[in-house]
């Protein structure tokens, strides 16, 4: 995401919306100190999977939505 500046200290939210066709795997690495990540898609069947699971998720026929929390200790590498 281009021009997004923050300082340290402040969080920096935004929103993507992608089309993905024939994907078999979607990976997203937690690299702030502190990380929050929601995920939702109309896709029935997710797989959860990797060194952090969601701490919530509701999966339905109409899709499912995830939420991730990660702490800069608990990522698995250094800073």
């Amino acid at each position: 995401v281009r021009g997004l500046r923050a300082s340290a200290t402040s969080p920096i939210s935004f929103a993507i919306t992608l089309d993905l066709r024939g994907t078999g795997r979607l990976g997203i690495v937690p690299v702030g100190n502190e990380t929050t990540m929601r995920l939702g898609s109309t896709w029935a069947h997710p797989g959860f999977s990797g060194g952090q699971l969601p701490v919530s998720h509701r999966i339905g026929s109409d899709g499912f939505e995830a939420r991730w929390h990660t702490a800069w200790f608990a990522r698995g590498f250094p800073a």
